[in-house]
């Protein structure tokens, strides 16, 4: 009898603790909003962003702050922005709109996902906007609050691995080029930031003969005509989908390698 009682305590443990841990993820933090405008803010970001409703997200040790803000008088989800910043100093932040989806309840869903500087990836942060104007959220994770749930895996420090490199008269691979320091910079002619520094990757070409510069150009199909009007000294080869893996649609990137990668 004992033995019976004792496996029915125990079964009674666990199935407790797993509806418990079921249960925990779904919880929800209310949202209260002040009018104005959060004092921490820079002067020119509140300048820049008309903010009439705002109110704090508990955000962690990740996050140096973080707020939910509603920009205007009427309370609607396009109107939700968040605004963050990773520094504890708070000399910089970020802004994002919340991409809400309506569900069948006339309720409003809205998941956002973080990276931090390193290309972390933080737990996503979920908003709900009921039918009744309430404002809830959670961080989709085990203990509820932001955490690295997958860390960016080429760090400094890290070994970029073998990709394989290609252009129009060759095909090699990156161990090939090792040996030596390698540059490499990952661009679009799409891209504002990749035209600007053109001029000064040229000059370091001209400064370090004993390093070698590659570039790989996410669209080689305007590569040859920006080309004939702005010179780029480096070996140019085409992105495929393992070099996309690598090193993301995030542009300019520029990477540089010892002689051992």
């Amino acid at each position: 009898m004992k033995r019976i009682l004792t496996f029915f305590v125990i079964i009674t443990f666990f199935l407790g603790a797993i509806c418990f841990a079921q249960q925990e993820p779904n919880i929800y933090t209310e949202v209260h909003f002040q009018q104005g405008k959060p004092k921490r803010l820079s002067e020119s970001l509140k300048k820049r962003l008309n903010i009439s409703y705002y109110s704090n997200i508990e955000s962690g040790d990740i996050f140096g702050i973080m707020y939910l803000v509603n920009i205007g008088n009427t309370f609607k989800p396009e109107n939700f922005w968040i605004i963050y910043s990773f520094d504890s100093s708070l000399s910089s932040f970020s802004w994002t709109n919340v991409p809400f989806k309506k569900d069948s309840a006339d309720n409003y869903k809205g998941v956002k996902s973080f990276w931090n500087s390193e290309e972390d990836r933080i737990s996503p942060l979920e908003i709900i906007y009921d039918s009744t104007g309430t404002v809830e959220y959670r961080w989709q994770s085990v203990d509820l609050v932001p955490e690295i749930v997958e860390e960016y895996p080429y760090k400094v420090g890290k070994k970029l691995p073998d990709l394989k490199l290609e252009n129009d008269s060759v095909k090699t691979a990156l161990h090939n080029l090792l040996g030596k320091v390698v540059v490499i910079n990952w661009w679009s002619t799409t891209c504002a930031g990749c035209k600007i520094e053109v001029d000064g990757l040229n000059k370091l070409t001209s400064k370090y003969k004993n390093v070698k510069f590659v570039s790989i150009i996410y669209d080689k199909e305007n590569l040859a005509s920006f080309l004939e009007k702005h010179p780029f000294n480096y070996t140019h080869y085409f992105t495929t989908d393992e070099i996309i893996n690598v090193f993301k649609i995030l542009h300019p990137r520029n990477i540089v390698l010892d002689k051992d990668g």
